[in-house]
């Protein structure tokens, strides 16, 4: 790189300063709504996976029902 002098306005420096503190708080955000997103996924798979195990359970209890069902009949 050269070191040619660049001359700045203060009104650039200001605008700079202001943009980067824009961009700086709106990454922020943009952080915080990204956690909360990875948390409530994490609260969706919990979830999801509490009610296959409910689904699970109450398919083996339909299959006993069944062979129950089906016992009684042939008897």
């Amino acid at each position: 790189m050269s070191d040619i002098p660049v001359q700045v306005s203060a009104d650039q420096i200001v605008e700079a300063e202001f943009s980067y503190a824009s961009l700086k708080t709106e990454n922020e955000q943009l952080k915080q709504q990204l956690s909360n997103a990875e948390d409530q996924y994490n609260q969706l798979v919990s979830e999801k996976d509490s009610l296959n195990k409910h689904i699970s359970k109450q398919d083996a209890d339909i299959a006993l029902l069944k062979e129950q069902l089906e016992s009684e009949v042939k008897a």
